[in-house]
């Protein structure tokens, strides 16, 4: 395997790895267990439109990546900040 494919970044859509961390803070309290909402399907549909008005220029499938994304993330690899 060539040197260069192993150092080239492979993940794809660099975009939405730079917006991830203010996306996940904007959405986490929809999926605070604290909250008591825990994973109700309207409180999926809540977090989905609250990051489309924040990031309107985001496609339908980008904002559910990253809805999906925050919610399952395990409350132990939550990011803390920018790398």
């Amino acid at each position: 395997m060539p040197t260069e494919a192993i150092q080239a970044e492979r993940r794809a859509r660099s975009d939405l790895r730079a917006i991830f961390l203010e996306a996940f803070e904007m959405l986490s309290p929809f999926f605070s267990q604290q909250n008591g909402w825990g994973s109700a399907s309207s409180h999926d549909h809540l977090a989905y439109r609250a990051l489309k008005e924040r990031f309107p220029m985001l496609s339908a499938q980008d904002c559910l990546v990253l809805v999906m994304t925050a919610k399952r993330l395990p409350p132990q690899g939550r990011p803390i900040g920018k790398p």
